[in-house]
């Protein structure tokens, strides 16, 4: 079976903590190769520590 390349896009606006859970427990839980792509849709200078770690 051919597997497809898959990319996870997920916008963000002021998120909290858990956003960083969220990303562990998908990477976690898939079993085969991709990209997370997180996008701040304009949280502003106050979440720019939490993108920069994600």
């Amino acid at each position: 079976m051919m597997f497809q390349d898959v990319d996870i896009v997920i916008p963000a606006y002021e998120p909290y903590d858990r956003l960083l859970e969220l990303l562990k427990n998908i990477r976690d839980k898939e079993n085969q190769m991709f990209d997370i792509i997180l996008v701040d849709d304009g949280s502003g200078a106050d979440f720019a520590p939490l993108f920069a770690i994600a």
